[in-house]
Formats: C-alpha cells, structure tokens, sequence
C-alpha cells in the first residue's frame, strides 16, 4: 500500500485505489493499494472483476472462484515462472503472486 496526491501518482499495477477530498484543506489523497495475498491462504476472485477479491477459507466449498497463493516472485513478472502457470503479474513493481485453483 502507499499514498499519492492522485491515482495518476499510484504504480499503473496496483489492484485499486481509493481517493479522498478535504473541504477543509482543499486536497486530495488516493491510497493505492493491492489485493493482500498470503502464501497458502485462498482469495475469491471474480474472473469477471465485477467485485473485489476477497479472503476466504480454502475448504469453504460455498465460495467462488478460489485461488490459493502458493509463492510471491520478487523481481519477476511473468506468470510462466510459476509451477502452475497461474498468477497475477505487477509490471512495474516487478513481481508476481502465483496461485492455484482450489477445487
């Protein structure tokens, strides 16, 4: 997570924004921030973006779409380099989380 004055200011990357105006002061700030993923711990994430991902208990058979971290790559962004094939690329940061689909 970081902070900058616009979302223009946020790595072209991150996973969302949230921007806020002061009356009082007359100034903006957007907190630019990336899904929280954990090495072996499962996100629902909606394949359509309709919603934002969030955490969910791996053997919950009742959510959608779960996907369970299985590394972090730093210095990388390419999803081939992981043992699935599976993943989410940061470009500009340079890294990828891996993932697995759980069944």
């Amino acid at each position: 997570m970081a902070t900058a004055a616009s979302s223009d200011g946020c790595p072209t990357d991150v996973d969302s924004y949230y921007s806020t105006h002061s009356t009082f002061s007359d100034t903006t700030s957007t907190i630019c921030m990336d899904v929280d993923w954990v090495v072996g711990q499962c996100m629902s994430v909606d394949p359509d973006n309709g919603r934002d991902p969030v955490r969910v208990d791996c053997a919950d058979t009742t959510q959608p779409n779960r996907q369970r971290a299985t590394e972090i790559l730093h210095g990388v962004a390419n999803v081939d380099q992981c043992r699935s094939g599976m993943g989410y690329a940061y470009d500009q940061r340079e890294f990828t989380v891996c993932v697995d689909d759980v069944a």
